[in-house]
């Protein structure tokens, strides 16, 4: 087959693509622990010159409260935080007199503190609403809100995995110093083997993972605490329970017929990684739950 460009049948069109000016709204991240105070950056990037930005910031009810914004510094000259209810709160940055929003910059930060007692989470900061007011007075044509987030760490650990283009990591974020991580291909059969154990920097750490990595992972205090054992014997029923453990801490031993009511039968000081206990059951339960509490 041949072409003798007659209709010709290929062609050529010239266009521009313009971009518009905007601006854009971004809350950055934070790891706090339970009943601690912390704060998240709040970074403006425009291309065009701006003097005043607002916004509408919320988060779920339960762990984060008494919101606030640090004093503003230049090119801030004001920064106001209005609530609107249910942990919603309209926020407005204004410049100083001759000063403007350049570029990309954090211009201030916003605040809280977290409520104890709760269970760990990652907690959304949703920003919306964004609007922000050129020098001249008009409207930024677009504006836009990047929503922020925090890891709130009550007592349990979190894992997350994170994916880019060239790699994919495993983070753990927990409030205990060392943490070992185990891994199970799949969930039927449940075969949970170590996969990664160490320290945590600043209450996470990242575990790359190969390209092919698949299953399930999740996280248990480093050193230990949990169950690696238990047995009964035929004769007299004596339960063996074997826990694996930090050594020099204590570790409080309960036992319950229902998970509900728990009842302390031991108190012991780790000397070594595991501690081994040999209760007896009474022989009217049916069933008998085991936990151990560091202290």
């Amino acid at each position: 087959m041949t072409d003798n460009g007659v209709p010709s049948a290929t062609a050529s069109q010239t266009f521009s693509i313009v971009v518009g000016d905007y601006l854009e709204v971004r809350l950055g991240q934070a790891i706090v622990l339970g009943g601690q105070t912390s704060s998240v950056p709040i970074t403006i990037s425009t291309t065009v010159a701006a003097t005043n930005a607002s916004f509408i910031v919320e988060a779920p009810l339960g762990r984060l409260t008494n919101f606030s914004l640090v004093a503003p510094t230049a090119p801030l000259g004001s920064a106001q935080i209005q609530s609107l209810g249910s942990n919603r709160f309209q926020i407005r940055l204004g410049t100083l007199a001759g000063q403007n929003f350049a570029g990309e910059q954090i211009v201030s930060h916003l605040r809280f503190s977290t409520i104890s007692n709760q269970i760990s989470a990652f907690v959304p900061l949703v920003v919306t609403n964004a609007l922000a007011t050129q020098v001249n007075g008009q409207a930024v044509p677009r504006a836009a809100g990047v929503d922020g987030r925090v890891v709130y760490l009550g007592t349990q650990p979190l894992l997350e995995i994170v994916h880019d283009t060239n790699r994919t990591d495993l983070i753990v974020y927990g409030p205990k110093p060392e943490y070992t991580v185990e891994h199970t291909p799949k969930l039927n059969p449940i075969t949970w083997a170590p996969f990664w154990s160490g320290p945590l920097v600043n209450l996470r750490e990242i575990i790359p993972l190969g390209t092919n990595q698949t299953g399930f992972f999740r996280a248990v205090e480093g050193g230990g605490l949990r169950l690696t054992a238990a047995g009964v014997s035929g004769v007299n029923r004596e339960v063996s329970v074997t826990i694996s453990v930090t050594p020099g801490r204590t570790y409080e031993i309960q036992h319950s017929a229902n998970m509900v009511d728990w009842t302390s039968f031991a108190t012991n000081t780790a000397v070594s990684n595991s501690i081994q206990l040999r209760p007896i059951a009474p022989t009217g339960d049916k069933q008998r739950f085991y936990r151990a509490i560091g202290r």
